[in-house]
């Protein structure tokens, strides 16, 4: 290979890696879903439960606070710079904290109070969202979409509500309705909390709690995406792989010597590659750089027409 083709193949690795730097701001975490079912693999998500193991769980089909304090919470794998999530609340006691969607954490595990973090929180008749380390209130769109509807209030409903939260970048939009209402219900957002800023993190599902009162309630049907536009519904539950028994892990028989294939004959060492030879796989080379580099632009554009896109 000619020094001037290597020297160009070098800045195209550089360009690629600055290209990947890019995409990873997007975020890492991948479409994911589950009914805590059949449709549930732990693999998919994280969880971590305070003050033990017992105050949260997946039991009976339904993802279990009981008795859950801070630092409970459970999410997927990877990072969202945006975001949709759906769940059902099945139960609410009404002795309890309330249920909590964080975005924009550093880390898996970090606490809602500390700075980076949002916190949207539904309490048993009302929807808040907090910023920067909990200290600030974000303001509604409207202050009377703080408020849910008597008939929703969570420690009287006598169905599941199902929710939708919605995060594009610059505005979080709130979109619920019991089970039993109209999908059209969930055309329009009833809570909006606007100007935003950028963030990008873990998304959880937590709560709060301390030896006076904790989180005691259940969620069922989770679903998160990374495309606020998302058809939530489609993203199927992933079940567990299971692990293949031992009469299913055969080995593949070794071949009999009369089933054998005969010895090949080692090729013969070939001299260097003739100039002409070499100039042709510059050539292609060559070709092959321009494909991944004209690739690396059309990435990129995208990424920059999602954030336009996402700050509208």
């Amino acid at each position: 290979m000619s020094k001037r083709l290597r020297l160009a193949s070098l800045a195209m690795a550089m360009a690629l890696f600055g290209m990947m730097g890019s995409v990873s701001a997007e975020g890492t975490g991948k479409d994911a879903a589950t009914d805590f079912g059949s449709g549930y693999n732990a693999a998919d998500w994280q969880m971590a439960a305070a003050p033990d193991d017992n105050a949260l769980s997946v039991a009976d089909g339904e993802l279990v606070f009981a008795g859950a304090q801070d630092n409970s919470y459970f999410g997927p794998q990877g990072t969202y710079s945006t975001f949709a999530a759906s769940f059902d609340i099945h139960t609410f006691e009404g002795n309890s904290s309330w249920i909590g969607l964080t975005f924009g954490n550093p880390q898996p595990d970090t606490f809602f109070g500390e700075p980076e973090p949002y916190l949207l929180l539904i309490n048993n008749d009302s929807i808040m969202m907090l910023g920067k380390g909990t200290t600030e209130t974000v303001e509604w769109e409207n202050p009377e979409q703080r408020w849910l509807p008597g008939d929703y209030a969570l420690a009287v409903k006598e169905e599941p509500l199902n929710v939708k939260v919605v995060y594009d970048g610059s505005k979080v939009e709130v979109y619920y309705k019991l089970a039993s209402e109209a999908a059209d219900l969930m055309a329009a957002p009833r809570a909006v909390f606007p100007n935003l800023p950028e963030v990008s993190g873990y998304v959880n599902f937590t709560t709060s709690g301390n030896a006076d009162i904790q989180g005691w309630f259940s969620l069922d049907n989770i679903a998160v995406s990374g495309n606020p536009q998302a058809d939530l519904s489609a993203i199927g539950a992933t079940a567990a792989t299971p692990e293949p028994t031992e009469s299913a892990a055969t080995a593949t028989p070794e071949p009999t010597p009369s089933e054998a294939s005969p010895a090949e004959e080692t090729p013969a060492v070939t001299d260097e590659p003739t100039e002409a030879e070499d100039s042709d796989n510059d050539r292609s080379l060559l070709y092959i750089i321009l494909a991944v580099a004209g690739l690396a632009v059309v990435v990129i554009a995208v990424i920059a027409v999602r954030r336009n896109s996402a700050k509208k």
